[in-house]
């Protein structure tokens, strides 16, 4: 009795704290579905990026399941815990949280070994730079081979003058790289 009466007060807690509010889906065809329910449960942010990556699945007016892929869909957001969390097709290939938009847009995907960070261009051109190991940083040589067009940046890593270290760091770096170089 004791058990049930605490898987219930954390399926509550959960309820009430990892709500998904606002669901806005722009489909290839330009339209737009908004104030539709996402059918996900309750789990946390990052299992939510996970699991977004490669399909939506929302329930319309009738109540009905309805599965999109990235070959639907351009873009959709939320609001996830007072956060608004945007997601983009990257190249038809899956759905890409975005961290920061600007001239360039930079995007984050997690696998199970490593997660890749996607910078778009202006002119289309698509950027992937995978961040591995335990610390999940970005490598010098990674961001040689990537940004080899910027010399400045290439030379702040190694001076360390521009430390990309963890999530703030990269956007650090995609900032530093639209200003200087592109």
């Amino acid at each position: 009795m004791k058990f049930t009466t605490l898987i219930i007060l954390i399926l509550g807690f959960c309820k009430s704290f990892s709500q998904i509010k606002n669901v806005e889906i722009i489909t290839k065809k330009n339209d737009t579905i908004k104030n539709v329910e996402l059918k996900m449960g309750h789990i946390s942010k990052t299992n939510l990026e996970i699991l977004l990556q490669e399909k939506i699945v929302y329930l319309d007016k009738t109540g009905s399941k309805i599965k999109l892929l990235p070959t639907d869909v351009n873009s959709f957001s939320f609001i996830y815990d007072d956060e608004v969390l945007r997601f983009e097709n990257i190249q038809d290939r899956g759905f890409a949280l975005e961290m920061y938009s600007n001239k360039l847009k930079l995007f984050k995907l997690i696998t199970r070994a490593f997660n890749v960070y996607i910078i778009k261009k202006p002119n289309g051109k698509v950027i992937y730079m995978e961040a591995k190991g335990l610390s999940r940083l970005i490598s010098k040589k990674e961001i040689t081979k990537e940004m080899s067009d910027c010399q400045s940046i290439i030379q702040k890593v190694e001076d360390k003058t521009l430390s990309v270290q963890g999530e703030a760091g990269v956007i650090e770096l995609v900032k530093d790289y639209e200003m200087n170089c592109n």
